[in-house]
């Protein structure tokens, strides 16, 4: 029985050395390196993350079925990640503790001064991430006292926010839920409260939607050579994600202001007769299939409506100051064309794209036209 219990930490560092090799093969970790002991193993590994500096991972594992911290589990990991660029950048903790059964759950802290591309925390980070042992389903929580990013020559804040991710693979095929949620935004100057976002993505492969992400983010000092990268890697990249009839669901959006509330719905998915009738991308937007429902009071439009343009004078070079009669004579135009339906003090609008035709309100306006038109 003694030689038994003593044996049995030899098998879960087996066990936790072949999770480790089968976890290498992810396209984001390279350089594993894995050092076995009998009570207890190190892991060195490298991970490249989107948008972040290439991380160092020192594991210490210590193997089960007894832990020295007590209980039964597999394993008790406890992980540091560092990167070297910036020269003395922050450490990023983490503790992951494996059940028995392999199914496993990790705490971590990010620091607020870990670098981040375009974003600034205003406070240190608190996540839980829980997996099963086929790495099948992910949950990922994360809690952020504060957040800001780049917008037009300004900052959008999230303040009190919370971040939940779920993956999930069923029969090859993976579903991608998103959760947003803060107790304040704060952008052009003006608060808003309570942010809530549902977001479903069915039916992608992460690995190529992070790759269309990235290029669409690709730099160069030469913006002709940049944009034939971008251009190169979509049309190889971009077939490939629409073979698996990819679906972007907005479960839910609710944004509140001292001038009402926001709310919004919506769908947008490619038709998969794209795969039999024509595998040109330039017939893509032929076949795609969107709604949108959207209700929002008149004020709280014409704020929308003052951001959305100061965000195209940006982009386009401009000073960015909009002047407000402008923006009132927009509304009223575009009311009065019937692509915003007036409720009182509200505005509606309910938009479906079918077989190339956009239908705004009931007002059909073909697709094509809204690209290349004028």
């Amino acid at each position: 029985m003694l030689l038994v219990v003593a044996i049995l930490p030899v098998l879960v560092g087996m066990r936790i050395e072949s999770q480790y090799r089968q976890f290498a093969e992810q396209r984001a970790v390279s350089r594993l390196g894995f050092d076995r002991g009998w009570f207890h193993s190190t892991a060195h590994w490298r991970l490249q993350l989107p948008d972040m500096p290439v991380l160092d991972v020192v594991d210490e594992i210590r193997h089960g079925p007894l832990l020295p911290s007590g209980g039964m589990a597999l394993a008790s990991i406890y992980s540091r990640f560092s990167s070297d660029i910036p020269v003395s950048s922050p450490v990023i903790h983490a503790h992951a503790r494996i059940a028995l059964d392999g199914d496993g759950r990790v705490s971590v802290r990010i620091p607020k001064s870990i670098p981040l591309a375009g974003v600034r925390l205003r406070g240190d980070v608190d996540g839980e991430i829980r997996f099963d042992a086929d790495f099948n389903t992910l949950d990922a929580g994360f809690h952020l006292p504060g957040l800001d990013l780049p917008l037009a020559g300004d900052r959008l804040r999230l303040e009190g926010a919370t971040l939940r991710i779920g993956l999930q693979r069923v029969a090859g095929d993976w579903l991608v839920s998103l959760h947003v949620a803060a107790a304040g935004l704060r952008m052009a100057r003006q608060r808003y409260t309570d942010l809530q976002v549902d977001i479903g993505v069915n039916h992608v492969d992460p690995y190529l939607l992070q790759t269309l992400l990235s290029a669409s983010q690709q730099r160069h000092a030469n913006a002709i050579v940049a944009g034939l990268a971008r251009l190169r890697l979509i049309t190889r990249v971009l077939p490939m994600f629409l073979a698996d009839d990819p679906e972007l669901v907005l479960k839910r959006l609710r944004l509140r202001s001292d001038k009402g509330e926001l709310l919004a719905s919506g769908r947008l998915t490619v038709d998969s007769a794209w795969q039999r009738e024509s595998r040109s991308l330039l017939k893509v937007p032929a076949y795609l299939l969107a709604r949108l429902d959207a209700s929002m009071p008149i004020d709280l439009a014409r704020r929308l409506l003052r951001l959305g343009l100061r965000l195209r004078q940006y982009g386009n070079q401009g000073h960015g100051v909009v002047a407000e009669a402008r923006i009132g004579q927009r509304l009223e135009t575009l009311i009065a064309a019937g692509w915003l339906l007036r409720k009182g003090d509200r505005l509606d609008v309910h938009a479906d794209l079918q077989d190339g035709i956009l239908a705004i309100n009931g007002k059909a306006l073909p697709l094509n036209l809204l690209l290349f038109g004028s």
